[in-house]
């Protein structure tokens, strides 16, 4: 990824809870409520995390969601196949990022950011140890709020919705992507994660999607933050089954690269991979 000036959802590990929201800030207040999701707003709700996750395992986490991007950046050809642009720039910030294409078990394609979101907007977003080089090289951090995750990625892409996660699943593990199976695609981490770090746990990043152990973060009521697991773990935030959660990955314990679920969380910072619309 490049970025000529400055740049919300997971693959990571297991992270300590905190309350991450500003009691005196309604825009970054946490939702609370679930309800289905329409064409233009997904549904909120509210769920805490467990402490200990698997070694390099996939997690949906469902906390809350309110809408998705509605423009479209791919490009289709004339037999209405995606055809993924090798670059996509963020208007915003000027950042610029590398496309992959991951291509589902019925052949169709989504173009993934290759590359996590490094866009900071005004509220509800921090680079680890709030360091700004962080933010260039891991992507920043961002909060599961409304206000935030429904404006995080830029126009024309999206965070992965149910589609995006099967393309993901099939690239990795040759399936679409099963929340309900136990050890789902033993595989997944050493596919997608970096060929570095992940302290000496690296990956082979088998189609670029070179993920990185971007940590977490969790902010208390008075809005300071606390960090967890860089080198060691990462979340993404993506939409499953409707409700904003989060796929992860770690290092921590002895269940594997499985791909798998889990339906409660507390309010955390995470990572973002867009898609384009």
């Amino acid at each position: 990824m490049k970025k000529t000036l400055s740049i919300f959802a997971v693959l990571a590990l297991s992270f300590t809870g905190c309350t991450l929201y500003d009691t005196f800030d309604e825009d970054l207040l946490p939702i609370t409520q679930a309800e289905e999701i329409s064409s233009s707003s997904v549904a909120d709700k509210e769920s805490s995390s467990s402490e200990k996750h698997g070694k390099d395992t996939l997690v949906v986490i469902m906390p809350s969601a309110d809408s998705k991007p509605e423009s479209s950046s791919s490009v289709e050809s004339s037999s209405s196949v995606v055809v993924c642009p090798k670059t996509f720039t963020d208007s915003r910030d000027d950042a610029v990022y590398d496309i992959i294409t991951l291509t589902n078990k019925d052949g169709a394609n989504t173009c993934w950011f290759g590359s996590n979101l490094s866009y900071q907007p005004a509220k509800g977003s921090v680079c680890y140890d709030n360091k700004d080089f962080n933010c260039e090289k891991l992507g920043a951090l961002y909060l599961g709020t409304k206000a935030v995750l429904s404006s995080a990625c830029p126009e024309g892409t999206h965070l992965p919705t149910d589609t995006d996660l099967d393309a993901l699943a099939f690239m990795a593990c040759g399936g679409s992507f099963d929340a309900n199976a136990e050890n789902f695609c033993s595989n997944f981490g050493t596919m997608v994660k970096s060929k570095t770090g992940w302290d000496g746990m690296a990956g082979s990043d088998r189609f670029g999607f070179n993920a990185l152990a971007s940590g977490s973060a969790a902010r208390d009521d008075e809005g300071e933050y606390e960090f967890f697991g860089i080198d060691e773990k990462a979340n993404w935030w993506a939409i499953k089954d409707s409700i904003y959660g989060t796929y992860w990955l770690s290092n921590n314990s002895d269940q594997g690269n499985y791909m798998t679920m889990e339906d409660d969380t507390e309010y955390s910072a995470f990572s973002i991979r867009c898609v384009l619309d």
